[in-house]
């Protein structure tokens, strides 16, 4: 991806966008506009990921906010983890996180495995908006 900061416009912002809205970063339809909404909510990303807080996207800022593309995470175990523990710091449930991994068992979770934990948002509904508002950006 693209480095991006305050105006720039296209599909990457509309995807920068996309994916701080996933986040909870940005509450507005995606434009493709690079403005000052959005750079507010690059800022605050950034800052909660501790990552460098300059409101420009680069390789950094782009890693922490694949998840929010992709639609899931990995997540290492750790003693003490329960899939309630889990799905509740990831903000999905139980039962999604039990059809994406369909060998697990939830009652003996390995510390240090990884599970992957799909994220509460509706990607399939997002695809489709993107696959319609890219005609309105070209």
């Amino acid at each position: 991806m693209k480095i991006l900061k305050l105006g720039n416009r296209g599909t990457d912002v509309f995807i920068l966008q996309l994916a701080l809205n996933r986040a909870g970063y940005l509450n507005e339809e995606p434009d493709g506009i690079f403005g000052n909404r959005t750079q507010n909510g690059v800022l605050r990303f950034q800052g909660e990921k501790n990552l460098k807080q300059d409101g420009i996207v680069g390789v950094r800022t782009w890693n922490a906010l694949t998840p929010y593309l992709k639609g899931y995470k990995i997540h290492r175990v750790v003693r003490g983890d329960t899939l309630w523990k889990i799905s509740q710091n990831h903000n999905t449930s139980v039962n999604s996180i039990l059809i994406a991994n369909p060998n697990i068992n939830p009652e003996n979770l390995r510390v240090d495995s990884n599970i992957v934990v799909p994220l509460g948002f509706l990607l399939y509904q997002q695809i489709y908006l993107i696959h319609i508002s890219w005609f309105h950006l070209s």
